[in-house]
């Protein structure tokens, strides 16, 4: 019986001792999973915290076209085309002001050598060509010429002048004149009658038909 005893109480104390290793496998198993969580804890932290400070290499998310286009370049590249029109637009009145200016100032030094009167060979119907004064009145609105502003007896008035040609043009001219001298010659043509003249040189035909041509379309009237 005792040796019956014995083994019965060596049957609990490995009873005892299963149970004992049990419950430590239980905590071995627990502590290990406790640390498993904690480690795949700090894992997901330390790639949550990688992502952040790593750009990503995603592309951007596409915009729409009128998001996608630049703002500030297009509206720098605007001001510097409009800047320079203002620029180029600035030149071309100043170009034209100042040709103005420059045509104003002829106007007025032909207003006053036409009527101060230019020495010019007329030819005429009858007799031989001859020097005549010719010369604007502003008070008669006339083309006059004579042998000096007394002698104001022949005149066409401007209002009657229809053009200012060139050449040896009209029946007087390829009459009276010489064929040689055909580049020298102006013609006023008016509506009754021609005044048919002769310069010295083609420097001063050119000077004689825009001062003659001036007057025709009414520029030299003062402003």
């Amino acid at each position: 019986q005792q040796k019956m005893r014995e083994e019965k109480e060596k049957e609990k104390e490995k009873e005892k001792e299963k149970e004992k290793e049990k419950e430590k496998e239980k905590e071995r198993k627990k502590e290990t999973k406790h640390r498993q969580q904690e480690a795949e804890e700090v894992a997901r932290q330390a790639k949550a915290v990688l992502v952040e400070s790593v750009p990503t290499t995603e592309p951007p998310q596409q915009a729409s076209d009128a998001e996608s286009l630049p703002k500030w370049p297009v509206f720098a590249d605007e001001s510097a085309e409009k800047e320079k029109e203002e620029k180029e637009r600035e030149k071309e009145l100043r170009a034209t002001a100042a040709q103005h200016t420059a045509e104003t100032e002829e106007l007025a030094h032909m207003r006053k050598d036409l009527q101060d009167g230019k020495w010019l060979i007329k030819h005429g119907k009858r007799g031989s060509p001859h020097e005549r004064l010719v010369w604007w009145d502003p008070e008669t609105a006339a083309l006059h010429w004579g042998k000096n502003k007394k002698d104001d007896g022949n005149f066409m008035p401007v209002a009657e002048m229809t053009e200012v040609v060139m050449g040896q043009t009209t029946d007087v001219l390829k009459k009276s004149g010489k064929q040689k001298n055909a580049h020298l010659y102006l013609s006023v043509m008016g509506l009754a009658r021609s005044l048919d003249v002769e310069c010295a040189s083609e420097e001063e035909r050119d000077l004689v038909m825009r001062m003659f041509d001036a007057l025709r379309q009414g520029l030299l009237k003062r402003p």
